[in-house]
């Protein structure tokens, strides 16, 4: 859940990081290693998945990359953490979550706040 202060509509987006992000965890035992990719599929999706941006701080496996930048989330699959390698112990890998334009996202005209939903979906594929 994120919740905007008034730092986040001056700055014009709002982020999850770190321990507040979202967090996967993955193992592999294939020697060719495997991809972690995350993807919004929504047939009707409340946050514009252009200002639905997502992010990995965590440092991709052996022969592996990792999605550093934030990048607008899409419909399709998107390589976001991967290794080249097995992996046999649980690795965490991390997600960073941004969501900007926030002034194009109304509030209830009364008190309180409304909420918007989006899914992720992750996959893994082994190589």
């Amino acid at each position: 859940t994120l919740a905007p202060t008034a730092t986040d509509y001056d700055n014009d987006y709002v982020e999850a990081t770190g321990a507040a992000g979202i967090d996967v965890s993955v193992k592999t035992n294939s020697t060719g290693g495997m991809v972690l990719m995350v993807r919004c599929a929504d047939a009707a999706p409340q946050i514009a998945l252009a200002d639905l941006l997502v992010r990995t701080p965590t440092a991709a496996g052996a022969g592996g990359s990792t999605m550093g930048s934030y990048s607008a989330i899409t419909a399709a699959n998107q390589a976001l953490w991967s290794t080249g390698a097995v992996q046999h112990t649980w690795l965490t890998v991390t997600t960073d979550v941004r969501v900007q334009n926030l002034i194009n996202y109304n509030d209830g005209s009364g008190a309180g706040t409304t909420d918007y939903t989006n899914t992720l979906t992750y996959t893994v594929v082994s190589q």
